[in-house]
């Protein structure tokens, strides 16, 4: 024992001496001490809240688990009102929301309400329009004030349904809702996928932005696949509508690229979130112009220009009178094939 104790002691005063000759040993020990105390902390603050939280209740419905005979599982030790105040600090929501699921915090009523409105205000607003506002927001003006107006460049699309005020004629009202929520739910899924923004419906018809309230690399490009999208969508409704022996609508796409301004409209009452300009009313007009013409999709020049890809088929008209517009202008249109196009 004596023989050990002053082994220890020799290899020590040898470290010393070690330490105070040669520096180089002194920061070596050092940089060992902090990596040590590195990965112990590292090892004591990684437990994640879910883990963390099912110690205070353990699942009802444990999952099985592939476990070697020799091998033994301890339980972590239960958390104490300090460790639960800690996490609640350190990981709020996280802690909150799996609190919640587990059945331990249930919403207040005013809680309820507030999601319920929030839930609204996705809905009709849309969470560009939101964005857009909170960029604006300011304290000393109220929500239902707030001026915007910014001049952009973007693509516009309106998109309509040749004959669909003729075939509600034949049908019952809550027939006709449903139909156009179908219509309406699906288109609107597909302008969301091309990376555009409904701004609003009008009846049956549904006007869209592409790079006014998210950027986009090809405004026009994704404009133009999305009328493709929704025109091969139509077959959906038209077999709904063929089951009632009712005949096919046909889609109308217009389609305008230029600067338009977004912003705010209305008073404190009521306000809406749109884009106006010579695109918006020249996109309109084109939509309205494809049943002079009989195709599914036209639009301006300027559209045509800035497409990567064109649709296969694309036709070029040179004068084209559109209605409130001064001059005529040149246009491009587009009608579904019925043959397979050829293979690149």
């Amino acid at each position: 024992m004596e023989s050990g104790i002053t082994t220890a002691q020799s290899l020590w005063a040898n470290l010393n001496e070690r330490v105070v000759s040669d520096p180089l040993v002194l920061v070596l020990l050092i940089l060992l001490a902090v990596l040590f105390a590195v990965v112990l902390g590292v090892s004591l603050g990684s437990r994640p809240v879910k883990r963390v939280l099912r110690t205070i209740t353990p699942s009802k419905q444990p999952i099985e688990e592939a476990i070697k005979p020799e091998t033994t599982l301890s339980e972590p030790p239960p958390l104490g009102f300090a460790d639960l105040q800690n996490l609640l600090e350190t990981y709020p929501y996280e802690a909150i929301q799996e609190l919640r699921g587990m059945g331990h915090l249930k919403e207040d009523q005013d809680q309820a309400q507030l999601r319920w409105q929030q839930q609204v205000l996705a809905a009709y607003v849309g969470a560009p329009v939101l964005d857009k506002l909170r960029a604006a927001d300011d304290v000393d003006v109220a929500a239902g004030a707030i001026e915007l107006a910014q001049t952009v460049s973007g693509a516009i699309l309106f998109f309509d349904l040749r004959g669909f005020t003729i075939a509600t004629e034949h049908l019952g009202g809550a027939y006709v809702m449903r139909l156009l929520n179908v219509y309406l739910r699906q288109m609107a899924q597909v302008v969301a996928e091309a990376g555009g923004v409904v701004d609003k419906f009008i009846g049956d018809n549904v006007m869209a932005t592409f790079g006014v309230l998210k950027g986009l690399d090809n405004p026009s490009q994704s404009a133009c696949d999305c009328a493709q999208s929704m025109i091969e969508n139509m077959e959906h409704i038209n077999g709904q509508l063929a089951e009632r022996g009712l005949p096919s609508l046909r889609p109308s796409v217009g389609l305008s690229f230029g600067e338009v301004v977004s912003g705010t409209l209305g008073g404190s009452k009521r306000r809406s979130f749109t884009v106006i300009g010579a695109a918006v009313n020249r996109a309109a007009r084109l939509e309205s112009h494809t049943r002079e013409l009989g195709v599914d999709l036209l639009m301006d020049h300027r559209s045509y220009e800035l497409l990567d890809d064109p649709p296969w088929g694309m036709k070029v008209h040179h004068r084209v009178a559109l209605r409130g517009v001064e001059e005529p202008i040149m246009a491009w249109s587009w009608t579904k094939p019925r043959i397979t196009p050829p293979s690149s």
